[in-house]
């Protein structure tokens, strides 16, 4: 990290000259609520002169149905579709069914970073599909059949 680096600047908020200001940054009373809510953080305020907060992030587990080994997560696993245009809103349940790339669906290979799910539960039914075929074209057509998914917009 650069040394003449003194703010923090989170997304969507103004710089300022002096330093975090609890009064107009939100993100940062945010950051800093939750991580001293954390017991091995709470006696020690200053997080600059040590390495905690990594080892903290390298201490956590894995989600639950997802193998450490490979971080894949396993078939039947249930998990959230996110829409995939980028609003991170959960848009239906579902269930991990296949992570290989080289699986199919609808006679479509999958390939890398998509994961074939079975649709279970919709929230909001007019998402258009990634992947779409002739007779889907969005989540509700989909509803009890297999699509593809990309990993990175699947939560657990």
């Amino acid at each position: 990290m650069d040394p003449t680096y003194t703010n923090w600047v989170f997304h969507g908020e103004n710089p300022t000259t002096s330093g975090p200001n609890e009064k107009s940054s939100n993100t940062f009373r945010m950051y800093k609520d939750a991580m001293f809510q954390i017991p091995q953080y709470s006696s020690n305020s200053n997080l600059q002169g040590s390495n905690k907060l990594g080892n903290f992030v390298g201490s956590l587990k894995s989600p639950l149905g997802v193998s450490e080994k490979d971080a894949s997560p396993q078939m039947g696993t249930k998990c959230k579709l996110l829409h995939w245009i980028g609003s991170g809103q959960i848009v239906t349940e579902a269930e991990i069914d296949c992570t290989d790339s080289q699986a199919s669906v609808h006679h479509k290979l999958l390939g890398p970073d998509y994961y074939r799910v079975c649709v279970k539960k919709i929230m909001v039914s007019d998402v258009p599909l990634i992947c779409d075929t002739s007779e889907l074209q969005t989540l509700e057509d989909a509803r009890g059949t297999y699509i593809a998914w990309p990993s990175k917009y699947i939560t657990y």
